[in-house]
């Protein structure tokens, strides 16, 4: 499958629906942090910790990942970033233990830092030169939304259920996210790393 086999803003959704799906996990922590600390019976600003500790492995992961997936098909880091989220959203959903959770968190941390490291210069690839501005929105579009609807949506979720259900809600979308990159994503050879 290369890159001109299919229409190009096909791949391009597919990785906003990858940034929305990466932001909004990335942020649902910040609507449960009541719920985390009486779970796992912490004060609130222990369960900070599985805000800043991805915020902090992204910044991270971000550099690193560039200097080491170098020539690597692009579409298959996507991909990699998104199992990566999905072992996150699994371990947080049925961890029982804090450092579990906190560990499910820095997971994310990588991919979110992988994938912001990668997406722009792979949509880039996929579209015609004038249309990267385009391409670049429409993925900050799905980060924007994700970000947005985070904490709501996990405050009402923990309001009306439980922590792990926010968390197998990210799992969900995870999941579906992999299955559409899976089909929509073309191969993206990169000449230099």
């Amino acid at each position: 499958m290369s890159i001109t086999n299919r229409n190009p803003w096909f791949a391009i959704i597919a990785i906003a629906l990858g940034a929305f799906s990466i932001s909004l996990t990335e942020f649902l922590p910040v609507g449960l942090l009541f719920e985390i600390s009486r779970s796992f019976d912490i004060s609130e600003g222990t369960a900070g910790i599985t805000v800043t500790s991805t915020s902090i492995l992204a910044a991270i992961a971000g550099p690193f990942a560039m200097i080491t997936i170098g020539r690597l098909d692009r579409r298959t880091v996507f991909l990699g970033l998104s199992l990566l989220l999905i072992v996150s959203g699994v371990l947080s959903m049925i961890t029982t233990h804090f450092f579990v959770l906190v560990i499910a968190r820095i997971i994310l941390g990588i991919s979110v830092g992988g994938f912001w490291a990668v997406s722009l210069p792979a949509q880039a690839k996929l579209v015609p030169q004038e249309t990267v501005a385009k391409a670049i929105s429409i993925v900050l579009g799905g980060f924007g939304i994700g970000t947005v609807l985070s904490v709501p949506l996990a405050s009402f979720i923990a309001a009306h259920f439980d922590l792990r259900i926010a968390f197998m809600v990210g799992c969900i979308l995870a999941i579906a996210v992999f299955i559409i990159q899976f089909i929509l994503l073309p191969r993206i050879p990169m000449e230099q790393g």
